[in-house]
């Protein structure tokens, strides 16, 4: 007992090694490709500058990592397993009898925890720097500012027009069925030029048009004047859906602690929930998916030590694992669009991949 203690001990030891090994690689490639990928979308830095593009890509790095975390995880493995196998550890482990439960064990335990400490405690700040980094993403190199924000009042919308600006809070918003937004117990807060108030319109329901927004049950307000009626009414705009819809928060810049919360405030406000949500399972079902990927990547390479040649089996956990990860991506877009189930479009690649992997797992075992 005890010495199976210690050879699971050294296996995660050196899966943990490995695994550190390729973290470390990944990040400077990643990091490079995202830099240059920056430097490209900000036509070759000359506006913005190098200093500022590379600390965008510095902020935006750990949320690249986090999303490439299960490739980076079956990498680490493949080269465990790889190494092993070069110097006939594996074939020695086999010959005193281990199985691959043995050998499994500490490998998903890792896995395991891994996808724990990433979704409790790396999601929460790799969230917050991505939350840093989008504003000045939007501002000097995508030349655009938030129009759109969501709190436990209701619904914010900053506008400009030939007048000035205004901004525009609603109670409750929704999404028709013909593509328009429709807003209610809204109030229109205007402003001049130079950021002076100027006045303010009280409406019962507002409709996004091309151009304008039509005011129903319209008041109007202005200072040192009385309140005038004034029914339907069109306030112009060069706010379009898309804009809005854009201006949303990325889910990705959202911590997984304030999720849950902030979906409560978006579904009161009347907006769809559906990618928040997607994305609030991925992140429970990560730990699970990092599991699914160990085994996919020991179902090609356990008998490395028994098959030749060995490249021809990494290539093949490389391709099947790539795939696994672009099916669950393909699967969560699905889900966040709303055209499958959540459920099905966080947990099925998983699920699927587990199956599988354990029933060859265990065809090998029985051999």
């Amino acid at each position: 007992m005890k010495s199976s203690y210690s050879l699971s001990f050294y296996i995660g030891r050196r899966l943990l090694l490995y695994f550190c090994l390729t973290l470390y690689a990944c990040v400077l490639l990643i990091f490079f490709i995202d830099l240059v990928e920056l430097f490209r979308r900000a036509d070759g830095g000359e506006q913005v500058g190098w200093g500022l593009l590379f600390g965008i890509g510095l902020l935006r790095l750990p949320l690249l990592i986090e999303q490439l975390l299960p490739l980076i995880l079956l990498f680490g493995v493949l080269l465990t397993c790889f190494q092993l196998s070069r110097s006939q550890e594996l074939i020695a482990m086999r010959s005193i009898g281990m199985s691959v439960w043995q050998f499994l064990a500490p490998t998903l335990l890792f896995a395991f925890f891994l996808g724990v400490i990433s979704v409790l405690l790396y999601n929460p700040l790799a969230s917050v720097l991505a939350a840093r980094a989008e504003p000045l993403e939007n501002r000097y190199i995508e030349q655009r500012s938030s129009t759109f924000a969501i709190s436990s009042s209701g619904v914010w919308l900053r506008q400009a027009d030939e007048q000035g600006h205004s901004v525009v809070h609603a109670q409750h918003a929704e999404e028709l069925a013909d593509g328009r937004l429709r807003l209610s117990q809204v109030s229109v807060f205007l402003y001049n030029a130079s950021a002076i108030f100027n006045g303010r319109l009280d409406a019962k329901i507002a409709t996004l048009h091309d151009g304008f927004w039509e005011l129903q049950n319209t008041w109007e307000l202005r200072p040192e004047t009385a309140a005038v009626f004034l029914g339907k009414y069109s306030q112009p705009t060069t706010l379009t859906l898309g804009q809005i819809r854009e201006s949303l928060a990325d889910p990705d810049t959202i911590s997984f602690w304030e999720l849950h919360d902030f979906i409560k405030h978006t579904q009161t406000t009347g907006l769809s929930v559906t990618r928040y949500q997607t994305h609030y399972q991925k992140l429970i079902a990560t730990p699970f998916f990092l599991c699914a990927m160990i085994l996919l990547a020991v179902t090609f390479v356990f008998r490395l030590s028994l098959e030749r040649p060995n490249g021809i089996a990494i290539l093949g956990a490389t391709l099947c694992g790539g795939m696994l990860f672009f099916f669950r991506d393909f699967l969560l877009q699905l889900g966040a669009s709303g055209v499958i189930p959540i459920a099905l479009a966080t947990w099925a690649s998983g699920v699927i991949a587990i199956c599988l992997s354990g029933a060859v797992l265990l065809h090998m075992e029985g051999r």
